[in-house]
């Protein structure tokens, strides 16, 4: 089975990134 690019899981968002 080819590894398909998998989304980001769900993360704390840092006020900072954005």
């Amino acid at each position: 089975i080819p590894h398909a690019a998998a989304p980001i899981p769900a993360l704390p968002e840092d006020p900072d990134s954005m």
